[in-house]
């Protein structure tokens, strides 16, 4: 249970916006070719990143990434300042953490958290 590195931006610099429309228009996913809709929903993961690799966008070298990277360390918002970050390394989820499933008008429909299993050991995403 991992995810790729990528473009992150911080629980304390962000507060979960109130519809889809504002999540699309605060992180900037409105681009040409987007596959983020104002009329669907969206979901949220909550994760410690225990990466040293996450740094403000000024000090790594991503000038060559497509829309929405701004090349200005924000996300390109109109309406708020949101610092990017840039996590280097692939994160692997731990026992814990949360996936919350909200619908186009910010409402949480669905919660998941991250169990184990305590005879295999293994993770799964248990709906709460």
């Amino acid at each position: 249970m991992s995810r790729g590195a990528g473009f992150v931006t911080k629980a304390e610099d962000y507060i979960i916006p109130n519809s889809s429309k504002e999540l699309i228009e605060n992180l900037r996913l409105d681009y040409s070719g987007t596959k983020f809709s104002k009329d669907k929903g969206f979901v949220v993961m909550e994760y410690k990143n225990p990466s040293p690799n996450v740094e403000h966008t000024f000090n790594t070298p991503q000038n060559n990434n497509p829309l929405p990277y701004t090349k200005t360390g924000m996300t390109g918002s109109k309406r708020n300042i949101i610092p990017e970050y840039y996590s280097a390394d692939i994160v692997e989820f731990k026992v814990g953490d949360v996936a919350k499933v909200y619908d186009k008008n910010g409402n949480v429909i669905e919660k998941y958290v991250i169990e184990s299993d305590n005879l295999t050991g293994i993770k799964k995403w248990k709906k709460q």
